[in-house]
Formats: C-alpha cells, structure tokens, sequence
C-alpha cells in the first residue's frame, strides 16, 4: 500500500507513526458514532527496557495497543447494600477492539487483530452526549470562564458555547467549570486572611488592612484606602453608618461609613466587618477609624438606624456629632410596632388604647424627638433624611457579591463593586470641567455669579431660594442693648437672620445662602451675591483640589499598604444564644473529627459517651469528666495482656457525687495517680473569670511579615445556610402562643403527627378563645408557615 493512500481502519493496516493511527481514528469516531479508549498498551520506552538492543520507530510511542468502545469492558456487579441506588456505568460488555503492535523491523504499526461490532444503539445523538465529545478546547474553555468569572448567566452561556461549537454542552459541565475555578484560588498555600489582604493591599497604595483579635480569634476587619481618607479629609460635616449581611460565609456584617463629597455624590470612607455586633467590638474599630482619620473632630451629624448599640458608641466616641435617625427606619418601626396585636388598638381607639400607645412612644420616641422630627432636628445633615444613599450603595455592593462568599471573593468582589462606582462618580465630577453649562443669565447677575462658584449639585438649591426669597416678611427689632436685630417667621417659628448666616433649618443643614439671607441684602440694597455664605465644600475649587480625578502627586515608593493586627485583653461578656451556638459548633466540631476518626469498639466508646453527655443534659442534669488510666487495680474492659494506657470517661449525674468518687478512688492503694480530673478539655459547670485588665496591644507590620501574624489567626466558623436538609422530616410539635390561620390540609400527610393529641382537633375553624396550633420546625430551625407545607390551626374544644 503506498503510504500517501488514506488509510482505513482494517486488518493488517500499516501506520508510519501514531500521529498517523490518531488521525484515522479520530476520523473514524466521527463517522461511526463511537468513542474509544485505551484498554492495554505498552509504550516504546518500556520495551526497550526489556530489550535495549532492538530497534524500534520511537515516533510510533505503543509497541502494543489495544483500543475498546468505551461500553466495552466486563460487566460492573456492585458489591455495594443499595444505599446509593442511583449508580451507572458506561460498561456493557461491548465486543468492539483493534489491536495494533510493531512490524518486525520495528518501523510501523500494524492492526493485527479487531472486532467492529456493537451490541448496543449507534446514534450520532447520543453520541455527542458522551463525555469526551461535550469536551471543550483551550481557546472555548478560556472564553467560558471568562464569562462565568463575570457571573453570566449560566444557560445563555450554554447557548452561546453550543452554537460556536456545535458541541452538546450541558449545564453540568458549565458548574465543573466553575468549581475548578474556585479549586485553583484556594490552593495558593495562603490562608483566606492572608489572600483577603493581598487583594484589599493591591488595590491603592497606602491602603490599611486592620485585624482585630482577642485571644487570638477574629474579631473585626477594618479597611480604608488612600481614597477614602483623602474624600473623608476633604468633606468630614456628614457620615452616614450602616450594616448589610450575607455577604460572607463567616456571616459577618459588612459595615459601611459614606459622606457626601461637593457634588452630592456617596463616597464610601471606610469599610469594616464584625463578627459580633457588641459594643466593645464596634467601638475598638470607631476609635481606629479615629487614629487614621485626624479630621474627625469635624464631623457634625451622624445619620444611622436605630441600631442601640451602633448608636451608643458613636454617641460616646464621636461626642461632638449630633446623632439622627433615619426617617425611613422610624416610620417603619412605628408601623410594625404600633399595631393590633402588640398594642391592642381597636377601631373604636378607647382610652384603654390610648393608653398603651402613648405609653409605647413615650418610652421609646419622646426623649429622642430632636433625632428624628424634622422640625427639631438641629445640625448640619445636607438634607438627608434618610439612609437612603447608603441603602443603595449597600444594593449596588451586593448585585456583585455572592451571597456566603469567601472572604477572598468578598474583598475581590468588594473592590469591583468600589471602582465601578467611583467610576460612575468620577464621571459626573469631569462633567462639571468638560463641559459648559448654557446659562440663561447674564454674566453680572447673582445667579450667573452663583452658578460659576458652586457645583452643578448646589446650584439648584441656591436658585430655588432666590426664587422664594420675594415670599419672606422680614421683621425688625431692637435688642435689650440697643442692637437692631432682623427676623423672619417660618414653619419652625422666628428665625433670627443677618446678611450672612441664618438660624433657619435650611442654612444650618444645608450651609448655602438662604431666602432670608437674600432678602435681607435684598432690603438693604446689598449685592445678592455673598460668597461668604457659601460654605467651601460646595465650591468648584474646593473639587478641583481635594478630587482624586486631579490627585497627581503620586505616591512615594517607601509609602506602601499596612497591615495592622490589633490584639485586645480576653473579657468576660454576656453572650447571646447565637454567639454560645458559634462557640460550641466549633468544639462539636472538633470532637466530630476525633470520633470519626476511631474505628470499632473505640469509635462506639466514644459515641455512647457524647449520648450519655446528650442524656445528662437534656434532663437539666450536672455531669464531670475524668480520664481513668488501666492498671491491675482499676477495672477496664480490657484485655489483661494490653499495657497500652487507654482513656475511659465516666460521666456522673451530679458533681456532688464527683467528690465521693475521688474519694474512694483515693482510699484504693497505689490508685491516686490513675485519676486525673481534666480542667482544660471540657468544662460542664461554668465558672467566673476575672475581667483581665491589661491595656490592648497593636501590632503594626508592614506588607512582608503581615503573612506570618494573619496565617496565625482563628477564624469563626463557616455558618451553613439554614434550611431542612434533603430528605429530612420536619419534626412537628404542639404550640398554644400563636393566633395565625392557614389553609386546611388532611391530617393524613402529615404522619407524625399524634393522632391522640386532646387539644387538637382535625377539620373545625377556630370561632373564639385561644387557638392551638401545630407548628414545625426545620432541623430546628422555626419556619411558621412552612413555604413548602400548608398547616392548619384549630381550636381547642
């Protein structure tokens, strides 16, 4: 056969080399339908381990080759009990072969023997279903995660990948994809403290990554960068505070600090993240907000929720701010808190109602009525209300973040979401020097002169009170020292007024010239334009010299990122259910992992003993432990021949009965020193610890040994997302405290339920009286209604 004829799959074939035999083949998988593998083969290198002296063709690779379909290969029998019934295998003793080995000379391969029957369907359908052939290629892998590293939607990309190929992918494939993506950042070496900060370090230069710890464990995070600090310096009269959560798998509380820059545009100032939201915590990481930021003393309002706890630590660190409430939150809690059920209001509003409801908003509102009422507030908020601007900040973040992210993802993710909106505001800020506005003034007239000073953002206010300021009744008076003084009457009553400044609410929040101002001038016969009643942060020059669009000093090279680790003194504090539950889970954790890892009668050993703790507990029981060393004198289950030293637990029902066993263990000759009580490993019954006094330590470390500090910190636990588990029933219980109603569903579903309870009744409404209800708890956690079962509730006969 000459070698330039193609060459065919059949019996005594030759192939120059297996380049050659590859490309037949693969031809041939795609004319018939199939897919092969390599069954047996032996490569060049290992015969020629074997007979050094023969000469071989090293282009051929296999000196013997033998290819099978890839549902050939003997039958899979699964020696497995059924607990996991849902298993296939590609295997179904399909005949089809070629097998290939050297010519004698050593310089081809040669199909020496084959079978090209099937016993199973050929179809080009099904065949493109198959592993090998959904495979992608280098260049269509890289587009893929490309798109999936931008969080495209999963099923446009399949489209997409599928009419460029022509291959079948599946959505399966697509999440393979990601999850080696995510294989391939986690195996850097580094700990996720350590990546967190080379992504927030990478980002400006002079950036400050601060770990808060106490005993070593993880307490906060505090971020801020050159930007923030320069925008926080430039503008410091207004910050508004808040939280957002599941942004992290830590279930940390992402807290964000914004101000308004001169052009009315939300500048994030500094990021931090808790793990408890308590007030030392909070307030260790205001006071390094403070150190790194000198200008502090400068802020004036500080616009929150009414979070206590946020409230009180910025009311003690930041006392000369005054604190306001968001109006948004305060109408809300009115709403949820002011209703039928918790106040007991009826239509009729008797005094008995009343009552209550004056009672709830004296405790609550009354004393803080200058936080929340407009027309006492007092200070300079730049007329906001609300937290509005944060709350959308807070969502813009979030439409990047995945919920439960890494905090590797979460710091990337974070400064994506940071740069497109400074981004966005940077483009409305060259606005304001790129372009002209067209005015319909002329160039000598207070309102042109206004418009040239001030941000495009400032102007309008200032252009609605020249408008308003024809409306104002102005009055003069004469002090008690003979001073002519000019006031004007508002909603919030008389304001006193001058050719300045104004104590009317608008000039003190706003810091812009007000309609009383204006008219003053206006009386007096003085020029409209005050520039002195304009507070410089609203002044075009102002963002010329503070913007980061005109920061072109650069950065020196000795001026890089720190990293700060802040440890504080171990303390004695209430926790909450939540806070004890993260604590426990972490030691459960541990003994998991240890009992796992027994085997046999040591591994039931150590079980019976976490039931028998279970036991003692859930019956209000008080137990201890002890370690019991073997010896001949204390009886073990042990054979008499092991002199290994074995460690049993025994667990009483009360400590009292703890002493008398130590006792006795005493009385025993030479059995004093097998007893030793374990202070350190598990402690059943709590005891005070003395508050420790010692004064917080701060490390500072530069970027190249931060690694070796961070690598040392313990994180919290991962918190898995709530939820029954697959599979798992719901485990129902009796409630009397609820009055809800829900649609009816037969009894008959739900089989757990105690067919013999008295005080439930199957099938009747509730007319009046307290209702009983079923409710049902998910792993336990409360879910009431449940969304995927509809439960109903009845009334005790």
């Amino acid at each position: 056969m000459d070698d330039t004829t193609p060459k065919k799959i059949e019996l005594n074939a030759q192939f120059n080399s297996y380049k050659e035999f590859a490309l037949v083949i693969e031809n041939y998988e795609k004319e018939h339908f199939v897919q092969l593998w390599k069954r047996d083969a032996r490569t060049i290198k290992t015969m020629k381990c074997r007979a050094p002296n023969r000469n071989i063709n090293e282009e051929l690779v296999y000196g013997q080759l033998k290819l099978c379909c890839v549902h050939g290969g003997k039958d899979h029998k699964s020696a497995s009990s059924g607990q996991r019934p849902k298993q296939a295998t590609f295997r179904q003793s399909c005949p089809f072969f070629i097998q290939l080995r050297t010519t004698s000379d050593g310089n081809k391969l040669m199909i020496t023997n084959m079978c090209l029957e099937h016993n199973h369907v050929i179809n080009q359908n099904l065949f493109k279903f198959l592993p090998r052939q959904r495979q992608l290629s280098g260049e269509e892998r890289k587009d893929v995660e490309t798109m999936l590293k931008v969080k495209a939607n999963k099923k446009m990309v399949q489209s997409y990948i599928m009419e460029k190929t022509g291959k079948k992918i599946v959505l399966k494939d697509l999440h393979n994809i990601k999850s080696e993506m995510k294989k391939k950042k986690s195996t850097s070496g580094k700990t996720d403290l350590e990546q967190m900060y080379d992504i927030l370090s990478s980002s400006c230069s002079e950036s400050v990554v601060e770990y808060i710890t106490e005993n070593n464990k993880l307490q906060a995070i505090f971020f801020q960068d050159r930007h923030m600090r320069i925008a926080f310096d430039s503008y410091p009269e207004v910050i508004l505070v808040d939280a957002t959560y599941k942004t992290n798998s830590l279930r940390m509380p992402l807290y964000l600090i914004i101000n308004v820059d001169g052009n009315g545009q939300s500048e994030i100032v500094a990021m931090f993240l808790l793990t408890q939201e308590e007030e030392l915590i909070l307030s260790l990481v205001i006071e390094q907000f403070k150190l790194k930021n000198k200008n502090w003393e400068n802020i004036r309002v500080i616009l929150t929720d009414k979070d206590m706890t946020e409230r009180n630590v910025l009311g003690k660190a930041i006392p000369q701010a005054k604190l306001q409430l968001c109006l948004f939150h305060v109408l809300r809690n009115f709403r949820r808190e002011v209703s039928i059920e918790k106040l007991g209001i009826t239509v009729e509003l008797c005094e008995e109602s009343s009552n209550s409801v004056i009672s709830y908003f004296n405790r609550n509102w009354h004393n803080i009525r200058q936080e929340w009422v407009d027309g006492l507030k007092d200070g300079t908020n730049l007329g906001n209300r609300t937290n509005n601007r944060i709350e959308s900040i807070n969502d813009k973040i979030k439409s990047v973040l995945h919920h439960y992210s890494t905090l590797p993802d979460f710091a990337e993710h974070f400064l994506i979401a940071l740069n497109s909106l400074r981004t966005e505001r940077d483009l409305k800020t060259s606005g304001i020097f790129q372009k002209r506005t067209v005015s319909a003034f002329s160039n000598d007239s207070p309102e042109y002169k206004y418009q040239e000073l001030v941000t495009p953002y400032a102007w309008p206010y200032i252009l609605k009170q020249l408008s308003l300021r024809s409306e104002v009744k102005l009055e003069q008076k004469e002090s008690d020292d003979g001073e002519i003084i000019w006031t004007a009457t508002t909603s919030q009553g008389q304001v006193r007024v001058d050719s300045k400044s104004c104590s009317c609410m608008f000039h003190q929040s706003m810091l812009l010239p007000c309609r009383h101002i204006l008219k003053l001038r206006e009386v007096n016969n003085e020029n409209l334009f005050v520039a002195e009643s304009v507070s410089d942060r609203w002044k075009i020059n102002t963002v010329r010299t503070s913007h980061r669009l005109f920061d072109d000093t650069g950065v020196s090279e000795t001026q890089s990122s720190v990293c700060s680790i802040i440890c504080t003194p171990k303390r004695v504090r209430k926790m909450s259910q939540s806070t004890k539950y993260r604590e426990t889970q972490i030691l459960l954790q541990q003994m998991a992992s240890l009992a796992s890892e027994a085997t046999g009668d040591e591994y039931q050993q150590r079980i019976d003993i976490i039931q028998s703790i279970t036991h003692f507990w859930s019956h209000g029981k008080k137990c201890m432990v002890l370690e019991v060393l073997e010896s001949d004198s204390v009886e073990s289950t042990s054979s008499s021949g092991n002199e290994h030293e074995q460690t049993d637990v025994h667990v009483n029902e009360d400590t009292n009965d703890f002493n008398d066993d130590i006792n006795e263990t005493d009385n025993k000759e030479n059995d004093a020193e097998n007893v030793h009580l374990f202070n350190n490993s598990l402690k059943l019954v709590s005891q005070d610890e003395e508050r420790d006094t010692a004064q917080q330590e701060e490390h500072l470390l530069d970027s190249s040994c931060c690694g070796s500090r961070v690598s040392h910190i313990l994180l919290p636990p991962n918190m898995k997302k709530r939820g029954r588990p697959k599979g798992k029933a719901p485990e129902i219980i009796y409630a009397e405290d609820t009055t809800s109603r829900v649609s009816y569903c037969p009894p008959s579903r739900f089989p757990e339920l105690n067919k013999n309870q008295n005080t439930t009744r199957y099938g009747h409404s509730p007319n009046r009286g307290p209702v009983i209800g079923i409710m049902v708890f998910w792993d336990r956690a409360l879910t009431f209604p449940p969304k995927r079962l509809k439960l109903s509730i009845w009334a005790p006969w």
